[in-house]
């Protein structure tokens, strides 16, 4: 059977001016060698560190050593557990004195076939190992070994501890120098007024100007133009024609017929039709009449030329000039204003502040431990063992986590303080270089304001003057300029116009000798194409006419001969029907009475069916009896 045993461990620390301790109290619980009972959940532990006076030690987890209580025994056979000598020795042999050990002991002590007694007469000390009898029920071998041996209990794994720790709060000292720069502006406003003259020459100043004119001009023309024409006209005309056409027709006529037969006094009667089929030609010849509309159409160009034609044309026209002028001004300005003059002045000042900070410090480390045996012989000692390496674990991991939290506190503490010290300082050097700044800047501004303001007063009133007077003269320049360049546009524009006006009346004079040319090409034309187009119609009449009077007069000719043809036809395949109906009833007739006739010969034979009876021939029935009553022999059609 096995078990898994594990220790509980109740852990308190504390820290305090002398440095710190650990107390470990150790309770297994063991309630026998076999059963430990499973040990309470670690709750945190330790006061809490309000940044007083302790540190605060927090097991976060833990990992206990497992303990496995084995079937096996921890010795061998032929051996037995020393509890002072903690190993296995041998057992003993007989007169092995067993005294020393505890009674309880005894039956492990010695060899198989012994066992461990005082003789009646010997005193107590003297128990030694004698030979069993059988009074004394001894065990024997394994048997033996499991009833009495101490059994095996295994150890496995480490024993593991996290353990954060909290210090209380490290005061730190932190001193810090810091210069500051600071920039400031003074101002002073003053008066000043002042007076400036400027001349200024312009030169090259440009005018565009831009002059109209008209005028008015004539000139003669000739052209010589062409002109087409369509024409489309329509007429009537009469023809007439004769034809002589041939046809070949081919007629199909039926024809039935009835006709009776006798064989040896046996009769029929026999329906049969025949049909006959003749192909005849026929020759007519017709007369027509017709008249149809035709169309003409014509297409004639024709020239016309017209000489000396007259135009007139008036034209207006525009130019631009550009001239240029110098002209020269002087000018005079007053400047009276309130100048405000800035200066600045920089200082620095350096100051140097101390500060301190108080901080806690927060640490976790994990130790580990083991023992230095896997295998004991109780659950004591296993347990002991176990809760061992937990106490070295915790210690090593409460150790590590102590440091790291010091050094901790240590850092956080002398940050703070330096952080504020260094802010202190900074404050300081700005309030301080802020005021010598200021009080320098306005100083400079009330030395330098006077002379500052009397020259921008002077600038102001030169760059005025300058302005009037350039103004001034540039236009005095333009207008110069303008008066030059509208008597050089005046000219160009009447140049221009002539021109123009010469040109706008050839253009007239042409389009007139063109239009009047075209005009009498196209009359000319309208009438030549007409007459042609008349012609051409009256050509194209006639001549579908005669096309229409030949074809009706074809169409009633050969109506006629296939007529002719039909008629003569119908009458020989009528005669040629009829005369084979009349044959094919007649033979049909015949045959059909002779089978008749056959059948009773043999009906009649001695034996036949009708014995030796007389067999009368048959009467001839009346025509008009054979329909109703046809005889039992009749081949039909």
């Amino acid at each position: 059977m096995k078990m898994a045993l594990s220790a509980l461990l109740v852990l308190v620390a504390s820290l305090g001016a002398s440095g710190s301790r650990l107390k470990l109290v150790k309770n297994p619980n063991v309630v026998s060698d076999d059963v430990v009972e499973e040990p309470a959940t670690l709750d945190s532990f330790g006061d809490k560190a309000h940044g007083k006076a302790k540190a605060h030690f927090e097991l976060v987890k833990k990992q206990s050593i497992d303990v496995d209580a084995l079937d096996s025994c921890f010795c061998e056979s032929g051996s037995f557990y020393h509890l002072e000598k903690k190993a296995c020795v041998k057992q003993g042999a007989i007169g092995f004195n067993c005294s020393s050990f505890p009674f309880e002991e005894w039956p492990k002590l010695c060899q198989d076939g012994l066992i461990c007694k005082i003789a009646d007469d010997a005193p107590p000390s003297e128990a030694k190992c004698v030979d069993c009898n059988p009074n004394d029920h001894c065990q024997w071998g394994e048997e033996r070994q499991k009833s009495f041996c101490k059994k095996a209990y295994q150890l496995r794994g480490e024993a593991c501890a996290t353990v954060k720790v909290t210090v209380p709060e490290v005061l730190m000292r932190a001193s810090v120098t810091k210069a500051v720069t600071v920039n400031a502006v003074g101002t002073k406003t003053t008066h000043a007024k002042v007076t400036a003259t400027a001349t200024v020459k312009a030169t090259n100043v440009s005018a565009d100007v831009t002059a109209e004119a008209e005028e008015k001009a004539t000139a003669k023309a000739s052209a010589k133009e062409s002109a087409s024409a369509k024409a489309s006209v329509k007429n009537k005309a009469k023809a007439e024609a004769t034809a002589v056409e041939s046809a070949e027709v081919a007629v199909t006529k039926t024809k039935e017929a009835e006709a009776d037969g006798n064989v040896g006094g046996v009769g029929s009667h026999v329906k049969e039709e025949a049909s006959a089929s003749v192909k005849r030609s026929g020759m007519a010849a017709e007369s027509a009449e017709a008249e149809a509309e035709g169309e003409g159409k014509a297409s004639v160009t024709a020239v016309k030329e017209v000489k000396d034609v007259a135009g007139e044309a008036t034209a207006k026209a525009k130019a631009t000039a550009t001239a240029t002028a110098d002209s020269q001004v002087t000018g005079e300005a007053t400047a009276d204003l309130m100048v405000e003059y800035k200066k600045n002045a920089a200082k620095t000042s350096t100051q140097t502040r101390s500060a301190v900070a108080a901080s806690q410090g927060i640490s976790t480390a994990t130790s580990c431990a083991s023992t230095d045996k896997e295998m004991v012989p109780s659950a004591e000692e296993a347990a002991d063992l176990a809760s061992k390496a937990m106490e070295k674990a915790f210690k090593a991991a409460a150790e590590e986590a102590l440091n790291n939290a010091k050094e901790d506190a240590r850092k956080s503490a002398k940050a703070e303080a330096m952080k504020k010290a260094d802010k202190e300082a900074v404050d300081a050097a700005t309030k301080d270089a802020s005021f010598q700044a200021t009080e320098a800047a306005r100083q400079a501004a009330m030395e330098g304001g006077k002379a500052y303001a009397e020259e921008v007063a002077r600038k102001k009133a030169k760059a005025k003057a300058t302005e009037v007077a350039t103004l001034a003269a540039k236009e005095i320049a333009k207008k110069l300029a303008s008066k030059k360049a509208g008597k050089m546009a005046e000219d160009e524009a009447e140049v221009q116009a002539g021109k123009e006006a010469k040109t706008k009346a050839e253009k007239v004079a042409k389009d007139e000798a063109s239009k009047e040319a075209k005009k009498l090409a196209k009359e000319a034309a309208n009438g030549e194409a007409t007459e042609k187009a008349t012609k051409l119609a009256k050509e194209e009449a006639t001549k579908q006419a005669e096309k229409a009077a030949n074809d009706e007069a074809s169409k009633k000719a050969k109506k006629a001969a296939e007529n002719s043809a039909k008629a003569s036809a119908e009458k020989e395949a009528e005669a040629q029907a009829d005369k084979m109906a009349k044959e094919k009833a007649k033979k049909s007739a015949h045959d059909k009475a002779e089978e008749g006739s056959k059948v009773v010969q043999k009906l009649s034979q001695p034996g036949g069916a009708l014995g030796d009876e007389e067999v009368k021939p048959m009467e001839a029935m009346p025509a008009k009896e054979k329909e109703e009553k046809k005889p039992a022999l009749r081949k039909g059609r």
